[in-house]
């Protein structure tokens, strides 16, 4: 690195430009200073020629005048802050945000709904249009559609393509066909068998924005009529990942939405949180006739366990017939709610004693069995009453296992030289143990009534069909 040298001159007269400029810089600010701090001065009098004007007030020499300071003008991009409201009825609580307590009560406070006079015009137009959908294993509202030609309503009750019924207007509602099955949005669209009268839809799209008043459509019971519909006041939500509905009560999936002027918003997905858009149940309502009906689908979403007890037909030689008594658990594999795969496995147990424990030998039996059994049936629907839907299934298949059996044999042994019964007697055991592996065919028929099971089946001795095992299943199966 290399250094250059100063110039004495130069720097000198540098050093009196920054002198000066520091000088004036000080003037300039004291000057004012003095401007801010000095009492206005009179104006000239402006009097017309003639007149007189009008005395000033004299100022107190003794008094230090205040200096008068000029408000800091506000910046333009800065918006100012809206006043709060005064009371809960404000309507620019419309537009903020909805924050979602545990209380549903205290989301709507103050918030504006569908006034009474539109509740219950929306009650007089479509309580009668709302359905119930009773399925197996799922419940859902629905509304009638296209002039009461449909019903749209959540896919859970219909999945399995049968095993539904829908409940309205006082009587169960004949259907015909699954015209449409959304898997993506969770609607469904039903054909009913004929023509329910019904008010035609009107759509909201798009969807409404949060804070929207709306009318849900929910469930209620009556002690005289059962189950009603009713009508909850409530306003479009938000949440993370998608809008929600807040209402004083839920209702069950499927419920229709309505604005306050009667049209429908959307349709709940579950007990009123989330709901699909006006848009898309539309969607599936107009492309109906694109798609091909829907006959169900395959499913292993089934559950059995139950109390199982086997006798065997014929006793074994130098024994008395058995008798086991276990449990049943497994589950089945269906499709189109009409071939059956089940699946089970089995623990039983069989206790026996032979003899009289007294002073004659005994021999008890301790015998396990574990198995597993495997079938093919066709479920005939005896009764199609929804969650209450009753099938008679035959089925075929096969058992295999395996079984252990202990034989105690117990001898009473007495001192030789007693001849009083009070003599002190003692036993000697001898344990004899055995096991094997078995397979049988099996034939078998079960009814089914909602989650409850009745089976009886036969495992084939294949050398001996009079020593086939006979079993009986009694339990829960769904």
């Amino acid at each position: 690195m290399t250094q250059r040298n100063a110039d004495p001159k130069r720097s000198s007269i540098d050093h009196i430009k920054h002198a000066l400029r520091r000088a004036l810089l000080s003037v300039a600010l004291a000057s004012a200073a003095l401007a801010m701090a000095r009492p206005a001065t009179a104006a000239p009098c402006a009097a017309p020629q003639g007149g007189t004007c009008k005395p000033e007030p004299e100022s107190d020499p003794n008094i230090e005048p205040k200096p008068e300071i000029e408000p800091e003008p506000e910046p333009e991009n800065e918006s100012k802050p809206e006043p709060e409201p005064e009371n809960e009825s404000d309507p620019k609580i419309e537009n903020e945000p909805l924050v979602i307590p545990t209380d549903p009560q205290k989301a709507l406070q103050g918030r504006a709904l569908c006034t009474s006079a539109q509740l219950a015009a929306v009650e007089a137009r479509w309580a009668s249009s709302v359905v119930e959908v009773d399925g197996q294993f799922g419940f859902a509202r629905g509304l009638l559609v296209e002039g009461g030609r449909y019903v749209l309503t959540q896919t859970e009750p219909v999945r399995y393509g049968r095993g539904f019924v829908i409940r309205g207007r006082g009587r169960t509602l004949a259907w015909t066909r699954i015209a449409a099955f959304d898997e993506s949005s969770g609607l469904a669209l039903i054909e009913l068998e004929k023509l329910e009268p019904a008010p035609y839809v009107r759509w909201v799209e798009p969807a409404p924005s949060v804070g929207t008043p709306i009318v849900v459509m929910t469930g209620g019971y009556d002690a005289n009529l059962g189950s009603v519909t009713e009508v909850s006041p409530g306003v479009i939500g938000g949440a993370p990942l998608s809008p929600v509905v807040v209402t004083l009560r839920a209702g069950a999936g499927g419920a229709p939405i309505f604005d306050c002027e009667g049209r429908v918003v959307g349709v709940s997905e579950a007990f009123v949180d989330t709901f699909v858009s006006a848009a898309r149940a539309r969607a599936i309502v107009e492309r109906r006739d694109r798609l091909p009906d829907y006959e169900g689908e395959w499913s292993a979403a089934h559950f059995a366990f139950g109390l199982a007890v086997q006798v065997e037909g014929r006793p074994r030689p130098g024994e008395e017939r058995r008798t086991y008594v276990g449990f049943n658990t497994g589950g089945a594999i269906t499709a189109y709610d009409r071939l059956v795969m089940p699946y089970r496995f089995g623990l039983l147990v069989a206790a026996r004693e032979q003899g009289q424990r007294t002073l004659e030998p005994t021999t008890e039996l301790q015998g396990l069995k574990l198995q597993t059994e495997l079938g093919l049936g066709y479920r005939f629907m005896l009764a199609d009453a929804g969650f209450f839907t009753t099938y008679l299934v035959p089925q075929v298949g096969m058992a295999f296992g395996w079984e252990r059996d202990v034989f105690v044999h117990r001898t009473p042994v007495v001192d030789a030289g007693c001849v009083d019964l009070s003599c002190p007697v003692t036993t000697d055991s001898v344990e004899t143990r055995q096991s094997r592996w078995f397979w049988r065919p099996t034939l078998g028929v079960s009814l089914q009534a909602s989650v409850f099971e009745l089976g009886y089946s036969v495992q084939l001795e294949t050398t001996a069909l009079s020593a086939s095992t006979h079993q009986i299943f009694l339990g829960t199966s769904f």
